[in-house]
Order: structure tokens, then C-alpha cells, then sequence
């Protein structure tokens, strides 16, 4: 098995500001795409094209090995309501003047979602490769995140549950 876990930081990471439009009114966690740039689908895609590389690389392991290739989209992380502790994302909102929890929260569900929806249709195309669901895994609840986009030991166990079914799933015979 090989698990493929990309993207987070080219999402949520430095990249994040050259996507990242500025703040445009609204009703508050409604319309969230307005505050992103339009090279963002073009973003969206080169990922896609990324991630299909690295499948079209596995192939090779898969048909001398029977490599199996698990890949997964990303929790709905919750984005500090003041970047006074640094972060990852909130402090580029800011940046841009959104301020409003409601605004933080739903552009980066709709983020994530596009990342999500990106990656769960090209594992169509590769039999060996696997999308192992995990949005929603782990609880609204800051306890489950150590800053804005890795999850706690507890979060990251939560997150392991799902892919340790998947392997379990695929495996012949099953793993005891």
C-alpha cells in the first residue's frame, strides 16, 4: 500500500494568498467563491495533473507488485478567528479583510470540498488507486486540532481508522 497524502500545503499553505482574493461583501458564510481569484480552478487542476502523475508512476509498482495507491481529500479545518498565533490560513485571510468567522470557515469548506471532489474523480480512472473519505472525520472542536491544519494525536488516530479500514477492505486475505 501506498499512501498519498499531497496537497495541504500547496492548498493552505503560501499558495493560499495567490488565490486569494480580496474582500468582497456579502452575506456572511454565503457565496464564499468570491473571495477567490480565477486562477484558482487553473490551481485545482494542476493539482489533478500532479496527483494523476504520481498514478501513472504507481502503475509500474502495481503491475509488479500489486501496489495499491490510497489517496484522501482533507478535513474541514477550522481557521483561527485572529492569526495572533501564527496559523496557516488566517493570517492571509486577514491580509485580504476577511474577518468574519462565518466568511473564514465557509471559503475554506468550499476549498477543501473542491479539493475533495477534485481528487475522489481520478481515482476513477486508475483501478489501483483508492479514495479514502475523510471529511467530517474528525469533531467540530478544537481539541482535535493542534494548529489550523494538522490534526492532534487523537485526530490523527481518527484519521488512521479510516485509512486502516480501507487497507483492511483491500487486503487478500484480510489482515487479522
Amino acid at each position: 500500500f501506498f499512501l498519498l497524502s499531497g496537497g495541504g500545503n500547496d492548498l493552505l499553505g503560501d499558495s493560499f494568498k495567490l488565490f486569494l482574493d480580496d474582500y468582497t461583501p456579502g452575506i456572511p458564510g454565503q457565496e464564499p467563491e468570491r473571495f477567490l481569484k480565477d486562477n484558482f480552478e487553473g490551481f485545482m487542476e494542476t493539482i489533478g495533473v500532479y496527483y494523476q502523475s504520481i498514478f501513472k508512476r504507481a502503475k509500474k509498482y502495481h503491475d509488479d507488485f500489486g501496489l495499491q495507491v490510497l489517496v484522501h481529500g482533507y478535513d474541514f479545518i477550522i481557521p483561527y478567528e485572529k492569526s495572533k498565533r501564527g496559523g496557516w490560513v488566517g493570517k492571509y485571510m486577514e491580509k485580504k479583510k476577511i474577518e468574519d468567522q462565518l466568511d473564514k470557515q465557509a471559503l475554506i469548506n468550499y476549498i477543501l470540498k473542491r479539493f475533495h471532489t477534485v481528487l475522489s474523480s481520478l481515482v476513477d480512472s486508475f483501478s489501483y488507486v483508492h479514495f479514502v473519505p475523510t471529511q467530517g472525520t474528525l469533531p467540530v472542536d478544537r481539541n482535535y486540532w493542534a494548529d489550523e491544519i494538522h490534526p492532534t494525536d487523537e485526530g490523527f488516530r481518527l484519521v488512521a481508522q479510516k485509512f486502516s479500514k480501507k487497507i483492511q477492505a483491500l487486503s487478500t486475505p484480510p489482515i487479522p
